[in-house]
């Protein structure tokens, strides 16, 4: 297999996932957002291409990814996909939900990633920070009610 410009469906737990490599060097994968798939990085793909081995991929039910069924991690089917592709680390362009998944994958993989270049990320447990927040001004209001 030829590993600087390859393009297939991966069979990771959980996914089939569609990626696409191009380019030699040090490895830079692009993370979609939740609203598009890997063709919202064309040009940045193409370009970059020329300077790295660029890898892109289709997250499971966007592009050409499946759901296969069964529970699934999204940053642990990156890291199946890295290791199927025989990356030990990598940088990392991910944007919105993307970006997300990137820090998932980081907080799980950090010799794997090099460095990261993240767009308006989600961030995994904001909702929950956020309804604490609520509940301690309602609790600061109830007690001022209370005097």
């Amino acid at each position: 297999m030829d590993l600087s410009n390859n393009k297939g469906i991966f069979n990771a737990k959980g996914a089939d996932i569609y990626f696409e490599t191009q380019g030699k060097g040090e490895n830079l994968l692009f993370i979609h957002a939740g609203i598009a798939d890997r063709r919202m990085w064309d040009r940045e793909f193409s370009n970059m291409s020329k300077y790295f081995r660029a890898i892109r991929i289709d997250l499971p039910g966007y592009g050409l990814s499946d759901f296969t069924g069964g529970e699934y991690s999204y940053h642990e089917i990156l890291n199946e996909l890295l290791d199927y592709l025989k990356v030990e680390n990598t940088y990392i362009v991910a944007a919105s939900f993307g970006g997300k998944i990137a820090l998932d994958f980081v907080l799980s993989n950090q010799d794997k990633c090099r460095g990261m270049v993240l767009m308006a990320p989600a961030v995994s447990g904001c909702l929950t920070i956020m309804m604490k927040k609520i509940n301690c001004r309602k609790w600061k209001r109830l007690k001022k009610l209370q005097y």
